[in-house]
């Protein structure tokens, strides 16, 4: 997977990538607490990073609206699910300026979108890495 990362920019000590509260949700969904099921969520959406970053890349080239605009509302979508805030409110710009048919203003963003899945992407590998979070016993 190949994300446009700028390594000048440390990722130390800068604003939150995920979320806490939405990975609090998805680790929920685990009951046995193992952490498997977080793991192929956290796994299926960094595909989708990867995916959905070469179907801008493809949309671009091809100066297509609705591609780059699909492309936008998906990743938007998952990423507000995945509690990547930034990068979901980053892409309901970039889609709400293709539904207005504004594929040159949406295009102007898109730089700065693949700044975040980067640093998003490398926050979903640490917690991949990491191990299981568990709730705290009360």
């Amino acid at each position: 997977m190949n994300f446009d990362i700028d390594p000048a920019q440390p990722e130390a000590g800068g604003p939150v990538v995920l979320d806490e509260a939405a990975l609090s949700i998805l680790r929920e969904l685990d009951p046995s607490g193992t952490g498997v099921l977080m793991q192929r969520i956290l796994s299926t959406y960094l595909g989708s990073l990867d995916k959905l970053n070469r179907q801008f890349d493809d949309a671009t080239a091809r100066h297509h609206l609705a591609d780059f605009q699909l492309a936008a509302h998906t990743l938007k979508s998952s990423s507000t699910s995945m509690g990547a805030l930034d990068l979901a409110q980053q892409c309901a710009a970039m889609e709400l300026l293709c539904r207005q048919g504004q594929l040159r203003q949406a295009l102007d963003l898109l730089p700065a979108c693949k700044r975040e899945i980067g640093r998003v992407a490398l926050a979903v590998q640490a917690l991949m890495v990491a191990p299981p979070h568990r709730a705290s016993q009360g």
